[in-house]
Order: structure tokens, then C-alpha cells, then sequence
């Protein structure tokens, strides 16, 4: 076997190629955020069993047991997440159910006002009070909130005093 003469590779050399990662070392090393890299990898559309695998996800199934439940590595799904595709997917249902929380408004405003009608005080009560609180009309209560040395008071008059320790 013949030897071939060897010279070390010079900075000069390594650099080029290398300076995307010694700039994000740098930007580590000095506190600067670090801007995510885009995927070498970039799809252009979700299939039915990619969005199964995201609206599992957005159920709060563990990224193991999503992978799992739709034939995918654990790995695939934290790739398929930062695709720009499933980022929009993720947007458009998020705009859905917010849409459709706020459509569940009415049927809010008919449930106090059952409440308000209810023949039980103290669900009458409640239901004013979240009535009260959702339209701004009910300040926060200062009195609730009590000191050490009212409590202390209390106790010395026999007074019984609810404590909150919140």
C-alpha cells in the first residue's frame, strides 16, 4: 500500500463549509436567540393520515402514542409538526374551534339565565355572580381578601372568618 503525502486541511479550507453551524454556535455562546432552521425536507401537502396524526396531537395524545395509533415514528412527528403545511393546518383548526366557541356564546347567556331563574338561592346566586363578573359589573372583592391581622381580630372578637390560603 503506497502512502499519499498529507497536508492538513487549513481554516480557510473548513470554513465554507461549515458556516452555518459555527454561526449558530456563535450566536449560542453570546445569548442570541437562535433562528430555527428550516426542513431539508419540506412537504407540500398533508395526507388524511397526516392530519390524524396532527389533530391526535392537538387532542393532547403523547407524540408516541400518535405515531403509534397512525403508523409513524415518534421521530416523523416532530418533523411532520414543523412543516409549514401542518403549521398552517394547525392554524386553520384553531380558527374553527375558536369560531365555534364563539357560537356556544348563546347558548352561555341562556344557561346563566336558567341559572338566575333557578329555584335554588344559591344557584341563583352563582349565576349572578358569573354574570356579574363576564359583563364587568363586579369589582373584585376587597374584603375577601383579608390580612393576618384581621384574621387575628377576628379570632380575639369570636368572630368566624373564612380564610382563604390562595
Amino acid at each position: 500500500m503506497k502512502l499519499l503525502a498529507h497536508e492538513p486541511a487549513a481554516v480557510a479550507d473548513i470554513r465554507p463549509a461549515h458556516e452555518s453551524t459555527i454561526a449558530r454556535a456563535h450566536a449560542h455562546l453570546n445569548g442570541q436567540p437562535v433562528l430555527a432552521k428550516r426542513p431539508a425536507i419540506v412537504l407540500k401537502k398533508l395526507s388524511n393520515r397526516h392530519k390524524q396524526a396532527i389533530a391526535l396531537i392537538l387532542q393532547g395524545v403523547s407524540r408516541e402514542e400518535a405515531a403509534e395509533a397512525t403508523g409513524f415514528v415518534p421521530q416523523y412527528m416532530t418533523f411532520l409538526l414543523q412543516q409549514p403545511v401542518a403549521k398552517e393546518h394547525i392554524a386553520h383548526v384553531n380558527r374553527a374551534v375558536a369560531t365555534q366557541l364563539e357560537a356556544m356564546y348563546g347558548k352561555s347567556v341562556q344557561a346563566i339565565g336558567r341559572g338566575l331563574n333557578h329555584i335554588d338561592a344559591d344557584v341563583a346566586l352563582r349565576a349572578a355572580k358569573l354574570q356579574l363578573q363576564t359583563t364587568g359589573r363586579l369589582e373584585p372583592d376587597e374584603e375577601g381578601k383579608k390580612t393576618a391581622e384581621d384574621v387575628v381580630q377576628a379570632i380575639l372578637l369570636g368572630v368566624h372568618v373564612n380564610v382563604n390560603t390562595k
